[in-house]
């Protein structure tokens, strides 16, 4: 297929690895902060690792008491789901609203449902250029298919 395929995922790359076994693809890992392109490199974004940890742990000084919270943490991001205790998602919100606004150098990603439809075309937009400019060499000429699904 000659890196005609890509996987994007907030997952890390080393999951990846372990989840696909001997199946090798260029990847979008951490929603972009790793990646892994057709021929093979490994590129990630320089993060402050201790900045992680210190959002990691003000995180879980506000909800390591709270079932179905679920604190990730991962190279050079912490995830706060909150799937299993919708009541708690403005708390959540609010917290990671906060972080950010502490740190400029952060983004905040909100994954999105029929309430959010505005994060989609961010996404597209995204795994286009994530697809064009690490997926593929510069002498591949076709198109590129997105298709979007709720897993899980």
């Amino acid at each position: 297929m000659r890196g005609a395929l890509a996987l994007i995922t907030g997952r890390d790359i080393d999951v990846v690895n372990r989840l696909l076994h001997r199946l090798v693809l260029p990847v979008a890992g951490v929603h972009g902060l790793r990646r892994r392109d057709a021929e093979g490199q490994l590129h990630s974004s320089v993060i402050d690792q201790g900045i992680v940890v210190a959002i990691a742990a003000e995180i879980e000084s506000r909800f390591s008491d709270e079932p179905g919270v679920i604190i990730e943490k991962k190279t050079g991001a912490v995830a706060l789901h909150c799937r299993l205790r919708p009541d708690l998602e403005t708390r959540c919100l609010t917290l990671a609203q906060k972080i950010v606004r502490d740190l400029l150098e952060l983004h905040l990603i909100i994954n999105f449902d029929h309430r959010r439809t505005q994060c989609v075309d961010l996404i597209y937009a995204e795994a286009a250029m994530n697809a064009l400019k690490h997926a593929f060499s510069s002498d591949v000429v076709g198109k590129i298919k997105l298709r979007l699904r709720r897993v899980g």
